[in-house]
């Protein structure tokens, strides 16, 4: 009953095959859509906004189908970091409160991650940049750099991804 995107797999299981691809990715996409839009849409509801700033990220990126190897659809590992689906490698990163877009303006020359969550935190907690700055760019300031350092899964393996790579694909 919470069907938006179809067609979608109505069965508990349905393989990841490329025969089921339409299936698997609207399925997918309708408990994006209601774990995490319905999840906002009550929260955001309940707070005050004037007062409050609500982070909202993710984990990992999803990769339906991005390699031959259906049976991962996120935490891929590879010798060749260039090999790995970049999709894994893009979150959300939302900003809920009063006049967002005026309070954490996206300057284009820029890119953002979870990164900045931490010293944007301190920040607003009123630290002084002394102590926030060590932990690298603020949502403020963002990052002038042309690729963006990662790590992968608990390997120790760090990637490089062009900024390029990271910019957001629209919802069909």
């Amino acid at each position: 009953e919470q069907t938006f995107f179809s067609p979608a797999a109505t069965e508990t299981l349905t393989e990841m095959t490329p025969a089921n691809k339409e299936l698997i990715t609207n399925t997918y996409l309708n408990a994006v859509r209601y774990s995490a839009d319905d999840f906002l849409k009550q929260l955001l509801a309940t707070l005050n906004l004037d007062q409050q700033i609500i982070f909202y990220t993710s984990d990992h990126g999803q990769s339906l189908f991005a390699t031959e190897h259906t049976e991962l659809t996120h935490c891929h590992y590879a010798d060749d970091p260039s090999t790995l689906p970049l999709g894994e490698f893009k979150v959300p990163l939302l900003v809920f409160t009063k006049d967002a877009k005026q309070m954490f303006p996206k300057l284009e020359d820029r890119v953002y991650s979870q990164e900045a969550l931490f010293p944007t935190t301190l920040k607003l907690l009123g630290y002084d940049a002394k102590v926030y700055a060590t932990y690298g760019a603020t949502l403020w300031q963002g990052s002038k750099t042309e690729q963006v350092q990662s790590f992968v899964l608990d390997s120790g393996l760090k990637i490089n991804i062009p900024k390029s790579a990271l910019q957001p694909e629209r919802a069909p």
